[in-house]
């Protein structure tokens, strides 16, 4: 009976363990996050990739715009221009993709300085 208790607790003792060494890699990540953050110089390669993003999620639905522009006009023989219609709208819509990308990452960087 007493060799089933202590191999009970060998075993509760491995899992705090465990636990105490997730919680432990945990609190090292997240310190190395805030310093990471804090520091002064900018990060460059950060917002080289931030303008690639943005450029991307405006560039994507002009050309989904051109694409579907075409389409119709070669499906459809109307006076009307598709393509100018659809170049236009996916520019707007680019735009303001583009602007929601900012304007969500300006919240997280506020937020993360606390003010």
């Amino acid at each position: 009976m007493s060799e089933q208790k202590q191999s009970e607790n060998s075993d509760k003792e491995k899992g705090i363990d465990q636990k105490l060494r997730w919680i432990e890699i945990i609190e090292y990540q997240e310190r190395k996050k805030i310093r990471s953050r804090q520091r002064s110089s900018p990060n460059y390669w950060y917002a080289l990739g931030m303008a690639g993003m943005i450029g991307w999620s405006v560039i994507v639905p002009i050309v989904l715009g051109l694409l579907l522009g075409f389409l119709l006009d070669a499906i459809l023989t109307v006076d009307i221009s598709f393509v100018l219609i659809f170049l236009i709208v996916g520019a707007i819509l680019g735009c303001l993709n583009g602007w929601y990308w900012l304007f969500r990452e300006q919240k997280e960087i506020e937020k993360d300085r606390g003010t």
